[in-house]
């Protein structure tokens, strides 16, 4: 199977794709917080909890953490993703 070919250069698309996960984790996350005070579920919060976790939280980790560490910091944070997730849908159950 051959590449198609889009006419956009590789690095450009991938500023384009990190430019709409950033939009779509912010709009969430703030959404998220909306929710939480208004309705005080705890739902919400568990959820942007774990986009922050796997985000900006792993985004600052890495860069501050020796490349022999990134393996590490990605597992940590992809844990703490899901323990989030896992809370937000126990919390759906109150």
């Amino acid at each position: 199977m051959r590449p198609v070919k889009t006419g956009m250069k590789t690095e450009d698309l991938l500023v384009l794709l990190r430019l709409m996960n950033f939009g779509m984790g912010a709009l969430t996350v703030l959404y998220s917080f909306c929710l939480f005070f208004k309705n005080k579920s705890l739902s919400p919060l568990f959820i942007a909890l774990a986009i922050i976790t796997a985000g900006p939280l792993e985004d600052l980790l890495m860069r501050r953490v020796s490349p022999k560490y990134w393996p590490v910091i990605d597992q940590l944070t992809s844990l703490g993703f899901l323990v989030f997730l896992f809370l937000a849908v126990l919390s759906l159950e109150s």
